[in-house]
């Protein structure tokens, strides 16, 4: 949200001082009808912006909406350029990195997670086993003699228990 407020702020700043200087331009020429191109691309304030951000997303070549300033006022081109190298080149990549940033921050979360499930199921697994190995002591001797272990795999419920661990009996 605050990276498309400060490119929409950078956007209107830049309209509203050539929007400014095309009026100045007007007045200054004493003609009420400007060129068609300027019309088109900076005659209001909201195409003057629309220009602009079409210029910096490839919607326009900003070869294109330049030249009719070329005509307005020197400091129009070099304030055009400015807007495009400064917008394209240091604001967009910056948002870009602060998503990559971010993306790759809730990448190292989704893998922490991943830990944290992996380590409770090893737990439960643990579990579970210690359980299996209390069923199969059957004499609670703290000992399971082969014969136990051999008479516990003929169920066929502690086979699919063996299975569901992925360990062969």
């Amino acid at each position: 949200m605050w990276a498309v407020l400060l490119l929409l702020i950078n956007i209107y700043t830049v309209a509203l001082v050539q929007v400014q200087l095309l009026t100045q331009y007007q007045e200054d020429e004493s003609s009420e009808v400007l060129s068609w191109e300027l019309e088109l691309y900076w005659g209001t304030l909201p195409r003057a912006m629309f220009t602009l951000f079409k210029s910096i997303t490839g919607g326009l070549s900003w070869d294109v909406c330049v030249h009719p300033l070329s005509r307005v006022h020197w400091v129009c081109v070099p304030l055009f350029v400015g807007y495009i190298s400064f917008t394209v080149l240091a604001m967009l990549n910056v948002i870009s990195g602060v998503f990559c940033a971010s993306a790759m921050e809730a990448a190292e979360l989704d893998r922490d997670m991943a830990v944290q499930k992996h380590l409770h199921r090893q737990h439960e697994y643990v579990l579970k086993i210690r359980n299996l190995f209390k069923d199969i002591d059957t004499d609670q001797s703290s000992c399971i003699t082969l014969d136990e272990f051999e008479k516990h795999l003929e169920d066929d419920a502690a086979a699919a228990f063996f299975a569901m661990l992925e360990m062969e009996p």
